[in-house]
Order: structure tokens, then sequence, then C-alpha cells
């Protein structure tokens, strides 16, 4: 819920719900008139956070004293200080603790499926990593037509969540996944393969 906006802010208002993206983009530019607000020119601009050594480097400031964003979006923080360029209107009706996942989650692990890898209907998904960015990578090929959608993940409850999510197998490792898309595809593996893990 937006508390408080910049005197230069026109696209969102004091008590406005908002999404935060995690790639800003103003909408405006020759990159987001294309339809690939990743490479924005303010957006870019935006990602590049002050210094500590350097005062002068920090974008915000409250009362004089520079203020600090983790990726630009401060999300572990009660409150946060946003680009308008990141923040997202939303309807005052939506839940907002389902709105909150839009902002990294969904947007990283759907966009990794449906755009990324350009799932389409029929093919073989492996998809490593079945937390927060995993599940919607699940969801996104399912979305797409995928007709196998092969979990990895060694933890029991993610790989049963996978199946409700849309995952048609949920294994606990990699060799397993690997000898399932080959028996499926007459030996060919699978399509894609979405990582989602920090660490492998």
């Amino acid at each position: 819920i937006v508390v408080e906006v910049g005197p230069e802010v026109r696209l969102v208002a004091q008590g406005d719900h908002v999404v935060f993206s995690f790639l800003a983009a103003c909408g405006r530019c020759r990159w987001c008139a294309k339809g690939l607000q990743n490479l924005c020119d303010r957006g870019a601009a935006i990602m590049t956070g002050g210094r500590p050594d350097d005062p002068a480097s920090f974008r915000l400031s409250l009362d004089g004293a520079p203020v600090t964003q983790t990726c630009g979006l401060s999300t572990f923080s009660e409150y946060a200080t946003v680009s308008v360029d990141s923040a997202i209107k939303v309807d005052k009706d939506l839940p907002m603790d389902k709105l909150f996942l839009l902002g990294c989650g969904v947007g990283t692990g759907w966009g990794a499926a449906v755009n990324s890898a350009e799932v389409y209907p029929g093919q073989t998904v492996i998809v490593q990593g079945v937390g927060g960015i995993g599940i919607n990578a699940v969801q996104g090929a399912a979305h797409a037509g995928s007709a196998r959608i092969i979990a990895v993940d060694p933890v029991p409850f993610k790989r049963e969540t996978a199946l409700r999510f849309g995952a048609t197998h949920a294994v606990a490792d990699m060799a397993e996944a690997t000898e399932i898309a080959r028996s499926c595809t007459d030996g060919q593996g699978a399509d894609a393969a979405i990582v989602t893990v920090g660490a492998m």
C-alpha cells in the first residue's frame, strides 16, 4: 500500500495498492515499446544502487540522508522505497497475501517456462528445484501445454506440491528425471530443462 509519493510521481497515489516488479520498466522507451522491458533505459539506471563509500551515488534520500534498497525493492522490509517504474498498480479488492508473489516468483518461474524456454504443447520439461520460482515454472509449463513435466526436488513436500500444481512426475534427483525424460521420448530426453536452484 502506497504510503507516500514523491512530488513528480503521477502514476500512483497515496493509498493505492501496488505490486513491485523486480525489473523496473518505464513503459515509454524504445525497449518497452518493443516488449523488451528487461532492457528499459530507465530500468537499468534504477538497478544501480548507491555505494556506501560515495553518498552522492544514492538515487534516493529522505531528509537529506541516503536511502538504500535491496535489488531496487527491499521487500524484506516493513516499508520500502521504490521507483514508480517498479510499482504496478493493482485493484484494491485483490488479496495482498497472494499478490506479493507476483513481483518475483511468479514472473520469474512462469516467464522461464513460457518466454525463455518457449515451452509449447507436447513437450517434455524438467524443472529442477520446486521452491517459489520452480513451482511457477511448473505452472507455466503446464499452461503452455507440456505433455510431461518432471519436477526435481529432494524435499518430499515440494514434490507433492509440484504434482498438485501441474507436474506429471516428481522425483528426488536429476538422474531419475533424466531417465523418465528419455523413456518418454524414445531416448531423446527433455525438450527444456529449467533450473531454479541457488546451487547444485
